[in-house]
């Protein structure tokens, strides 16, 4: 069974584990200082926990058989495999649709040091160095298990790159294997928009505002 990727970069998780604890250091010193916990003077620290969260720590980029699925700070989209025309990755990840542009600010392209390293490899396994092809070795993945034998998920430490390389890998051996016709009509592409975080939010700017 082919794995569902999760791809975000290892820099996204460091800034939000490091601001989650600078919060924490943040409440911390709030309460030892007043030595009582002050409701309105902790709504700042939780609204800098749940911003790092919604920046740094929920992006992500999804393709599984489904299709692909952009995870940014307003919204989550989800763009089925019929609907995709062409995959980019010039500055960050984008993917153009049947219905416009989606473009996911989480994943951007490498570094001229990473995209070297990305062509030392491919010259050595005697591919095209404009596209060398994803392998599992190129980037940091991890697999979480799955007991109750579902689909797989593969997380990996990746950039635009590396993310465009699955998507194509994967849309390519679905259409080798007929599961991608050209008939038929095109489902369409969804958004949806994180509402409870917008929510919360307010709700924190008003319980710091009255404290």
């Amino acid at each position: 069974m082919r794995p569902t990727y999760v791809i975000r970069t290892r820099w996204a998780r460091t800034i939000a584990v490091v601001g989650w604890a600078a919060c924490l250091a943040y409440a911390v010193g709030v309460v030892a200082d007043r030595g009582t916990i002050a409701t309105g003077h902790l709504a700042w620290p939780a609204l800098a926990a749940l911003l790092v969260h919604a920046l740094w720590w929920r992006p992500t980029v999804e393709v599984s058989d489904g299709g692909i699925t952009v995870r940014d700070l307003l919204r989550t989209t989800h763009v089925p495999w019929p609907a995709v025309r062409e995959i980019g990755e010039r500055w960050s990840l984008s993917i153009v649709t049947t219905s416009g542009q989606v473009g996911s600010w989480a994943l951007p392209a490498s570094s001229p040091a990473r995209r070297a390293q990305r062509e030392a490899r491919a010259r050595r396994r005697g591919e095209e160095v404009e596209d060398p092809a994803f392998t599992p070795g190129d980037v940091e993945a991890t697999v979480d298990p799955t007991p109750d034998g579902g689909t797989p998920v593969e997380r990996v430490h990746g950039t635009a790159e590396d993310a465009a390389q699955i998507a194509r890998d994967r849309m390519a051996s679905l259409r080798s294997a007929g599961h991608l016709g050209a008939d038929g009509p095109v489902p369409e592409v969804t958004h949806a928009w994180h509402g409870l975080t917008g929510l919360a939010v307010i709700g924190l700017l008003v319980v710091a505002a009255l404290g």
